[in-house]
């Protein structure tokens, strides 16, 4: 408390600093002005804050509650008569200031940088290592929450959760008013499960979902986030991984099991009333030979997740929520890949892959499906290089040096060719009759495999045909914008074309003949063969697109 009593001219009073609020009261009857001034801790210039006048008429009675950091306080006092008593309170408080400890001198003294300032220079007797710092570690998990930032996980604490306040991301204090932590404040918690507790993985959905070793949990359930009311619920008990972070897709949230290869799905549904979700790997447990190594997922135009696997190989998930569609499929190129990525161009999601090749790796983009029924609009080789404009001449592609190519060139026609380019990687390609090929496309050529399950069905007389001979005699296939394919009733056995007279007719490359690409449905005759799969293969070779909207099979289970 500061009491001044009397007349002044022109006098300041000694500074003080107000780290937390104060009350400003006079008494008496004055005539003069009376300005409280103030400077900030690393200023030295004090500004005018307050100016009060009185003419025999007037008192002050005014508190103020201090922003920041705090503030240097002084009067300058100008009262030409009269007699005024001036009583400043200067509320107690507690101030925290953060160093940076950049040399420990002894055990009592260290060098420091200051982070944020203390209120005096006198000697701390009370302090703390800040939670985050090299000795307790850093969060490894990071998310926005009903606008707080969200850490969790660091060496000392890996089942911690930490809160900021509300509005303010790097604010982690917890604030007390008259004995209660306020609604805004910040937040310490942690979970608790009876196996691998170290939270892997935290992402804001609905609610916040908290991935630990052991299971799922959310925190909110629906509420608001304050320190007096946080729920935190389990509602699976699978346990994911670190070493991928879940993602949100078609409204659900996916993430990869701790053994780092089945990825399910998490999310909310009315039924059960809580978040329950789908192993989507459950089928496809063969064609997964290794971890996860790398993901990326296309949402435009095509909703496609990419996985790329330590083997090299990559699969492919189409995921359809509210259609019902989770379909794979399998790439696997002349080399391995590596690491997979998303690029939003001109509105859609394109896809880029590192693939090692020969002991060089390559940066090379997944060509898009097209809707064209030109078939030169389509790139259907891997590994490609596309030449537009061009003679065709002095065409030198080093990564496929000794490696099968096909090239597609057009100009007047369209026109396939196959070789083996040389030890530099040089391709012959004969001269266009006009003198010059619109495009043309050199890459390796690369087998379209669809297998369709066995039929399996239920019949009033029959029961079951599981175990029973079957078969298929005839496929009906919806296409667009498709050129030839084999459809197969067994692996090994001969096929039956789709197109077989057009593809006849190409084999002779004449002149005359432009390829065409078929839209809409294509039947199949299957030559017999009894089995107790019922099963069909489809296989596509060709640089061409071949695009398969529905297939149905007749059966024949006499």
């Amino acid at each position: 408390m500061v009491e001044i009593q009397g007349t002044y001219s022109g006098q300041n009073t000694k500074e003080f600093f107000v780290g937390d609020s104060l009350n400003l009261l006079t008494k008496g009857t004055w005539t003069g002005t009376i300005i409280l001034q103030r400077r900030a801790k690393l200023s030295e210039e004090f500004v005018d804050y307050r100016k009060y006048y009185s003419t025999d008429d007037f008192n002050v009675n005014e508190s103020f509650t201090e922003d920041g950091d705090g503030h240097y306080y002084r009067l300058a006092l100008d009262i030409s008569s009269g007699s005024a008593t001036v009583r400043i309170t200067n509320y107690g408080y507690t101030n925290e200031g953060i160093a940076y400890i950049k040399e420990v001198v002894d055990s009592k003294n260290a060098i420091v940088e200051i982070q944020k300032s203390f209120a005096t220079d006198a000697i701390a007797e009370g302090y703390y290592i800040s939670l985050f710092s090299a000795v307790n570690g850093y969060p490894k998990c990071a998310d926005f929450f009903q606008d707080r930032l969200v850490l969790a996980n660091i060496n000392s604490k890996p089942n911690g959760i930490w809160f900021s306040k509300s509005g303010d991301y790097t604010n982690f204090d917890e604030v007390i008013k008259d004995g209660t932590l306020t609604d805004d404040s910040a937040i310490n918690t942690s979970v608790v499960a009876r196996n691998d507790y170290n939270i892997k993985n935290i992402i804001a959905a609905k609610d916040l979902c908290v991935f630990t070793g052991d299971d799922e949990r959310i925190v909110s359930d629906g509420a608001t986030v304050t320190p007096t009311s946080i729920n935190i619920r389990r509602q699976s008990s699978w346990g994911s991984t670190d070493k991928h972070v879940p993602f949100v897709a078609d409204n659900r949230v996916l993430y990869i099991q701790s053994n780092n290869k089945f990825l399910r799905d998490f999310g909310y549904t009315y039924e059960t009333d809580g978040y329950t979700g789908n192993e989507l790997t459950l089928f496809v447990h063969d064609i997964i030979d290794s971890e996860v190594k790398d993901y990326s997922y296309a949402k435009y135009p095509e909703n496609l997740i990419y996985f790329v696997l330590d083997s090299g190989k990559m699969i492919c998930l189409t995921y359809l929520v509210n259609e019902k569609v989770f379909a794979w499929s399998e790439f696997v190129t002349d080399g391995k890949i590596k690491q997979v990525e998303t690029i939003s161009e001109n509105g859609d999601d394109v896809i880029y892959i590192v693939v090692s090749r020969d002991g060089k790796r390559y940066l090379e983009k997944l060509a898009f499906d097209m809707l064209s029924s030109r078939p030169i609009d389509y790139v259907m080789l891997d590994c490609s290089t596309i030449f537009t404009d061009s003679d065709g001449q002095g065409i030198k592609i080093p990564r496929l040096a000794n490696k099968l190519v096909w090239v597609v060139t057009s100009g007047d026609m369209l026109n396939v060719k196959a070789q083996t380019a040389d030890a530099e990687g040089n391709i012959a390609i004969e001269p266009a009759e006009s003198g010059v090929y619109g495009k043309i496309i050199v890459g390796l050529p690369y087998e379209f495999v669809l297998e369709l399950p066995a039929v399996h069905v239920t019949t009033k007389g029959r029961g079951s045909s599981i175990g029973t001979i079957k078969s298929v005699t005839s496929v009906t296939m919806e296409l667009r914008e498709s050129y030839y394919g084999d459809v197969y009733a067994r692996e090994g056995l001969q096929p039956n074309p789709i197109f077989s007279t057009v593809k006849d007719q190409l084999s002779a490359l004449t002149p005359e003949l432009q390829v065409e690409l078929h839209t809409g449905l294509v039947e199949v005759p299957v030559s017999s063969d009894s089995n107790t799969e019922g099963g069909i293969i489809i296989k596509h070779d060709e640089p061409y697109p071949f695009k398969l909207l529905s297939i149905a099979r007749d059966v024949d289970m006499s």
